[in-house]
């Protein structure tokens, strides 16, 4: 599958795309783009493809964990300041199925309401 071509060279595909976006005329992208960007859409593309997959996306976590990687908020969080985001609020979310996920909540450094 595509995803698991993309996990498994994750590491090449960055490094090979930011040489080709840093040496591209135009447009003309931030050192920050460069940095976080590429990382950022891998992780949703990898993401969204896992999720077409299969039509109940979160039937049980655990047969996915061989291929999905969960990150921390921490990490999500170093990322978004990184791409000039802060972070404004987090809250647990508990479905009636059991399931809980973290909402991270940020804003543009430019504006006061989240994103």
């Amino acid at each position: 599958m595509l995803y698991e071509f993309i996990a498994a060279n994750r590491g090449d595909i960055i490094s090979r795309t930011r040489e080709r976006v840093r040496s591209r005329p135009w447009p003309s992208v931030s050192n920050r783009e460069i940095e976080y960007g590429v990382p950022l859409f891998l992780t949703q593309l990898v993401e969204t493809l896992q999720l077409e997959r299969t039509a109940t996306p979160f039937a049980s976590l655990a047969a996915l964990s061989a291929i999905m990687r969960l990150t921390p908020p921490e990490e999500v969080i170093g990322a978004a300041r990184g791409a000039g985001l802060s972070f404004s609020g987090m809250r647990r979310i508990e479905l009636p199925t059991g399931k809980r996920f973290q909402l991270l909540q940020f804003a543009s450094a430019s504006q006061e309401t989240p994103l």
